[in-house]
Parts: C-alpha cells; structure tokens; sequence
C-alpha cells in the first residue's frame, strides 16, 4: 500500500516528542509511541497528550512489549488508537497504521482477547452514563449480546429463529447506530453502556 506524501520525524524521547509537537509544522497524522521511552515515559506522554486540555488531531498507536491485559483497556480508555506489540509482523503494524490513518481503530486479536477476557472491566465503566438507552431495540440488545458472547451469524440466525440476512441487517443497523466500525467496537460499546457484563 502506498502512503503519498509521506514524512516521518524520530524523537528519541517523550519529552522531545512534546518539545516537537508544539511546533505547528510538526503536527503528525499519527504517533507510534514506545512505552519505554527515556525522561518521560509513553504512559505519560499518552496521558498528556490525550488530557482534557489537550487540541492533539494526531491519533495514537502504541508499540510495545507490554502485554497486560489491564494496561491495553486502560490505554484504549484514554483514547489511543491502536495498540501493538513490538514482536507483530511489519505487516501488523503498516495494516495498523492505514487502518488508523483511515479514521478507524485498529485492534489485534490480542487486544481483543484484553478486552472480552478483563473481568474488571464492568467496575471501570460502570458509573458511565449509558448512552444507548432508547437508542438500541430489544431484538438489537439481544443480537449485540450474542454477538460480545462470540456467535457468528449462522448461530445467532438459529438461536434467534430469524433468518440470516435479518441478523445481517441488524448487524448493519447496529454498527450504524453505535458509530463503531467492527465486531469489536460493537463489544466496547455494549461494555462501556451495560449492555453485556463479563463474567
């Protein structure tokens, strides 16, 4: 794939990295940030970069070594873009980066796994305003639930007693109304809104 255009600045820690982004001409599409970075750490570069006061357009993709499943929800709860660990195939990470650089999230499977598997997550978001309310139809609550319990379409089409091209729809619809691109933004959302809870 190619990229037109396309420039790329090193900073060889986090506080170059912010020195640098105060520039207006160095204002990146996205950033691939180290966790383990000298002076100031990724943590903490996220952490300022995506504050509350922040104006940052640039979207993040962590690379790292790190893989606790607690540090990639806490990441993606503050808003980074992607996530990847540093021994991923180069075609990992370029898939991530135009996925990314598309306007989508990229998520691997391993941070997908983070996500379903992370027993804790319900306490994280459960004082979190529940946004769907009203939004989401019975049926359409009920096909998400099946969809964050990992049944494909065939299966939620039979356990439901509805044809295929109906779930088909309802997936459509669904993604629509969330804004979510994939199956796993429809499992952070029904996470975040109490739609589904991992036991």
């Amino acid at each position: 794939k190619k990229m037109p255009n396309l420039k790329i600045h090193e900073a060889s820690g986090g506080k170059e990295l912010l020195k640098l982004l105060e520039k207006k001409e160095h204002q990146p599409d996205i950033i691939l940030l180290d966790l383990e970075m000298p002076e100031m750490d990724g943590l903490q570069v996220t952490q300022k970069l995506l504050s509350d006061n922040s104006d940052l357009s640039s979207r993040i993709i962590i690379l790292t070594m790190h893989d606790d499943k607690s540090l990639i929800i806490d990441l993606i709860e503050k808003g980074v873009h992607g996530y990847i660990l540093k021994d991923a195939d180069i075609s990992e990470i370029l898939e991530a980066i135009h996925q990314v650089q598309s306007g989508k999230y990229y998520v691997s499977q391993h941070t997908f796994d983070a996500i379903r598997e992370d027993t804790n997550i319900n306490w994280r978001f459960k004082n979190k305003l529940n946004g769907h309310k009203g939004m989401l139809s019975h049926r359409e609550e009920e096909i998400l639930t099946l969809i964050c319990k990992e049944y494909t379409n065939k299966e939620i089409a039979e356990h439901l007693n509805l044809s295929i091209r109906t779930v088909d729809g309802h997936r459509n619809r669904l993604l629509k109304k969330t804004g979510m691109k994939n199956t796993v933004g429809l499992v952070k959302y029904a996470l975040r809104n109490g739609v589904y809870a991992l036991s």
